[in-house]
């Protein structure tokens, strides 16, 4: 069963706001896009903490 698209985006909207600095906060954010499912191969975080993922390529 997938997750509901409420929790995914609600996921990656915070996961840039994760204690620890950058580093954590971009694994973070990644792991939450590649948990999105299948073409999911990324994410970072801008200088404003918002979770960009990215579909079909790596970064």
């Amino acid at each position: 069963m997938g997750t509901p698209l409420r929790d995914v985006i609600l996921s990656a909207n915070s996961s840039c706001q994760v204690q620890g600095g950058d580093e954590a906060a971009n694994l973070a954010c990644r792991v939450t896009c590649i948990n999105q499912g299948p073409g999911w191969t990324g994410g970072y975080c801008d200088d404003k903490q918002i979770c960009h993922c990215t579909f079909g390529e790596s970064v």
